[in-house]
This record gives C-alpha cells, sequence and structure tokens, in this order.
C-alpha cells in the first residue's frame, strides 16, 4: 500500500481484515468482515455491500414473482462460482429425504446452479411427478433464480446479501473457516446459519427446509426483512457519496 500510494493520492481497501493494511489505507469498507473496532475509516456491516445490478433488476418484481397462482415451492442450491468442495454434488441425501417426507403433498422444484466448470452437480432425479429438477450452468440465471426461490441453500458468502436483498430466506451451510465468522445470516428473519459443511448433517438441513415451508411470518419479522434489503440495496451509493466525500 505504501507502494501504491507512490502513484495516487487514495488508497480504498475492500473486505480486508488485515490491520497493517488498515493502518495504510484511506478508506476500508468490510461488509463481509463485520466489526465493531472504532476506527472511523472503517465501514463495516452489511449496509456497505455492493449489489450487483441484476439482483436489484428483480427488487422491484419480487412481489409480482412470488404471487404466480398455484407456484410450487421452491429450493435453489448454489454454493458458487468455484464450489471447491463440491458440496452440491453431495445434496441427493437431503433431495430423497425431502422426496419422501414431504413430496406427495408438496409440488416441489429444486433448482442447482452448478460451478463454472459445471462438475458438481448432483445428476439427481426423482420419478415422482410432484417434483421437478434441474442443474443451471449459465450464471446469468442466478439472480432470477434466488427472486423465485421460496428457500436457498448456499456457502456464507455474497449469495446471503443478495438473497437477503431479494428479501429470501437462507439456509447458510459455511464451506470454509473463514466462512464461518461471517455472522450476517444469524441477524436474517426467517434464515439460519449451519455449522461447518463437514460437521452438519443432512437431516438437520432438512429439518430446516421443512421448518421453513411451515414457517409463517410475522408481520414484525416481514417489516424487519424489507428494511435489511432496503439498506442493502442502497449499499452501493451509500458507499459512493463516502468515497466521494473523502475526495472533496
Amino acid at each position: 500500500i505504501k507502494e501504491i500510494k507512490n502513484y495516487t493520492s487514495k488508497v480504498i481497501l475492500f473486505e480486508n481484515s488485515d490491520e497493517y493494511c488498515w493502518n495504510e489505507a484511506d478508506l476500508v469498507f468490510n461488509a463481509l468482515y463485520e466489526s465493531t473496532i472504532g476506527i472511523n475509516k472503517i465501514y463495516s456491516g452489511y449496509k456497505y455491500e455492493i449489489i450487483r445490478s441484476d439482483i436489484l433488476a428483480y427488487k422491484g418484481l419480487i412481489n409480482n414473482i412470488l404471487h404466480y397462482p398455484e407456484k410450487p415451492y421452491k429450493i435453489v442450491v448454489c454454493f458458487g462460482g468455484t464450489d471447491h468442495n463440491k458440496y452440491t454434488s453431495k445434496m441427493n441425501d437431503l433431495y430423497a429425504i425431502l422426496e419422501k417426507r414431504i413430496g406427495d403433498s408438496v409440488e416441489i422444484e429444486i433448482s442447482e446452479i452448478l460451478n463454472l466448470t459445471a462438475d458438481n452437480g448432483s445428476n439427481w432425479h426423482s420419478s415422482n411427478p410432484n417434483i421437478s429438477f434441474k442443474a443451471i450452468e449459465h450464471s446469468s440465471a442466478i439472480a432470477r433464480e434466488i427472486a423465485e426461490c421460496d428457500v436457498l441453500i448456499c456457502g456464507n458468502g455474497r449469495m446471503v446479501y443478495e438473497a437477503a436483498a431479494l428479501e429470501r430466506p437462507v439456509i447458510v451451510i459455511p464451506q470454509n473457516t473463514r466462512e464461518c465468522t461471517h455472522i450476517f445470516p444469524k441477524s436474517l428473519p426467517g434464515s439460519v446459519m449451519l455449522d461447518h459443511w463437514t460437521e452438519v448433517d443432512t437431516n438437520n438441513i432438512a429439518a430446516n427446509v421443512l421448518k421453513n415451508l411451515e414457517n409463517i411470518q410475522t408481520d414484525e419479522q416481514k417489516k424487519l426483512k424489507n428494511k435489511i434489503s432496503t439498506e442493502i440495496c442502497n449499499g452501493s451509493n451509500r458507499v459512493w457519496e463516502i468515497i466521494e466525500s473523502s475526495l472533496s
């Protein structure tokens, strides 16, 4: 950073947990790495998340999307562009449990969003006519899939914030030790953060899906979810205002 400052007047960091870097930088935005540290140039928490434009585009459509006539209960599974643990491929047992528990009483739609090499799918198949399954290779479909889902199962990265922006509940399964330190999902109404993926039991995931299916949100929960969504969607403007103010 000292070297960079030889060529520019300001150094702004995003998602940096190195205290030495904090001391050298002019501004730090840590949406993922939340902290209560009292340094006025560090902005921490979900209010400083910069949401992708395709996610924001669905924000205004969310109420229409979720009120299709006879809409199936939709589960979306996505563990990012890499899914280095190939965790999506381990979802077969979860689907089998859900098929046994609710497959005859509820119409279910399952979407798996695969990694960039498309080598992490579960290749699951059900003969139950109430259950539809698809694997999606094209990442441009992610925004719509999240917007349409009733629950998202994912790791503990940026996708959690995208789901929150669209007011979608999330079952979070951290995929590494670093992700275990991200505490944001714990504050989301209707969402749950499970243990590190190596410690998670499939029955526990299924129990939380079933809980989501049966959950009736209170007006207070809906208001809080909408408030968090609005604040996240304003994150980009909030960050740019701070940057522009520092340059004046």
